[in-house]
């Protein structure tokens, strides 16, 4: 191949490498330790939640962690850089001697340098030795008017390859080049209105004390979080507070399921934005061609069945306190009744009722099957 070529695809390898964030920085070695959420430049929002560093080296040793290192070669099986190379048009056989020959070209031009990845504290990981990262120093930026798009996954690159062939895990597609849009100016970028997102996972595998005490600092006036990745989790019994926009990665299954989500953003008498991201799938595909199908569909109020005595027994319990409340609130009674009504509930009714709306069958200290109970309650009284 051209030499120009070979030069481009060993910078597509070096980006690689680069994206996945095996980088050597050698002032503050941001990509070469482990950062804890507690570190100040965590909290600051100077730097996203990274998690563990990541080197290079051309095979694993079996006790070394494959997050923690990137493998060039595998006995094992294929490594996305050794297809790299084959879609260079590389013969199979001579694959392996070509990345050991280019890894020690680089490590000889310290494009790779040697790096000791460090724990939080400074102190070096155990059972991880003789890896590399792309010396931050030899990096340069070049201006671009355009991206290499593969026809296929539709993943952009700034470089084209040789053979133009799309360097993703196991995609056959090629390459085409797709100029920027001269009319397309980016506000946000104009203006630097930037902020830095700060995740956390809500989901059921977190426990409950974390999963509240999450919920209250995204709903306070700290910035330490500023987004939730959620499942279902956050659908319904939850009130998130001033949340300014949702973001679904898939279209819900049922109009009530979107409602749910959508609902979420905008309370407080705020506006909102709400997108949902479809997928290439034909559920997905059927909403886009007519949103309208999801947003005036119809809701099916909950159901579940009458043979269950669990459950028959909350929702009577429940509809029993929704009832005692609505006394307190009729307007066709006296101020003095509504008030000796009020005095009543509160000093017959605890503030918590989830031991009251059922006789558990599990462990009455299990923190889930109280939750159960009260999402059962709340969910009630609103359909009451």
């Amino acid at each position: 191949m051209p030499p120009e070529d070979l030069r481009d695809g060993v910078a597509t390898l070096l980006d690689y490498l680069r994206r996945k964030r095996v980088l050597h920085d050698p002032e503050r070695e941001i990509f070469t330790k482990y950062w804890m959420d507690g570190d100040l430049e965590i909290q600051q929002g100077y730097l996203p939640q990274l998690g563990g560093p990541c080197g290079t080296k051309l095979h694993r040793e079996p006790n070394e962690k494959p997050e923690l290192v990137t493998q060039w070669l595998s006995d094992r099986g294929d490594t996305t850089i050794r297809q790299i190379a084959k879609k260079w048009g590389v013969p199979a056989d001579e694959v392996e001697p070509l990345l050991e020959e280019l890894f020690a070209l680089l490590t000889k031009k310290a494009l790779l340098t040697p790096v000791r990845l460090k724990g939080a504290r400074g102190n070096p990981l155990p059972n991880v030795s003789n890896v590399f990262q792309v010396d931050a120093d030899r990096l340069r930026l070049q201006e671009n008017h355009g991206v290499w798009r593969c026809k296929s996954c539709r993943r952009r690159t700034t470089r084209r390859t040789p053979l133009q062939k799309c360097p993703a895990w196991r995609c056959e597609g090629e390459l085409e080049f797709v100029r920027e849009d001269p009319d397309n100016y980016d506000l946000q970028v104009l203006d630097q209105g930037y902020a830095m997102l700060r995740p956390e996972e809500h989901t059921a595998m977190v426990p409950r004390e974390e999963r509240e005490r999450l919920e209250n600092l995204f709903k306070g006036e700290s910035d330490a979080l500023n987004t939730f990745v959620c499942t279902p989790t956050l659908e319904l019994g939850v009130d998130i507070g001033q949340l300014d926009s949702v973001l679904m990665r898939n279209v819900p299954p049922l109009p009530a399921n979107y409602w749910q989500r959508a609902g979420r953003a905008g309370r407080r008498h705020r506006m909102a934005v709400n997108l949902t991201y479809c997928r290439p799938v034909s559920h997905d595909r059927a909403y886009f061609a007519d949103p309208l199908k999801l947003l005036a569909g119809r809701v099916d109020p909950p159901a579940f069945n009458l043979r269950n005595e669990l459950m028959v027994a909350k929702h009577v319990h429940a509809s029993t306190f929704t009832r005692l409340h609505q006394y307190e609130r009729d307007l066709g009674r006296s101020e003095s009744e509504r008030r000796g009504i009020e005095d009543t509930l509160k000093a017959c009714l605890p503030s918590q009722v989830s031991a009251y709306t059922v006789r558990r069958r599990h462990d009455p200290t299990s923190p889930s099957t109280s939750r159960r109970c009260e999402i059962s309650w709340r969910a009630t009284l609103w359909i009451s």
